[in-house]
């Protein structure tokens, strides 16, 4: 298994996010950053301000939101990402 790490402007806070997937092959981790990414980006802002309806769905301009931010995801991962051979990434820390 290898670490494959993209940099993500849709995880940008105050400086780069970034996206580690362990997996056996670049389309492989594709596949699961996009997967899990979609679920992490629904429930921190379901959290934060997403508004849904009793059932928990979102309404239309927040579901148009979070649409635009996994297309976001989606670019980020469509370029080649850095492989980490070893499992050993560090990443100092931001301001």
């Amino acid at each position: 298994m290898l670490l494959f790490k993209w940099e993500s402007e849709c995880l940008r806070r105050y400086s780069q996010g970034d996206i580690i997937v362990m997996a056996e092959t670049t389309s492989q981790a594709r596949k699961i950053a996009i997967s899990e990414g979609e679920t992490y980006l629904l429930n921190m802002y379901k959290e934060l301000y997403y508004c849904t309806d009793a059932d928990g769905n979102l309404d239309a301009d927040d579901q148009a939101e979070h649409d635009e931010r996994v297309a976001v995801l989606v670019q980020d991962v469509a370029v080649a990402p850095d492989i980490v051979p070893l499992g050993v990434l560090f990443m100092p820390g931001s301001e």
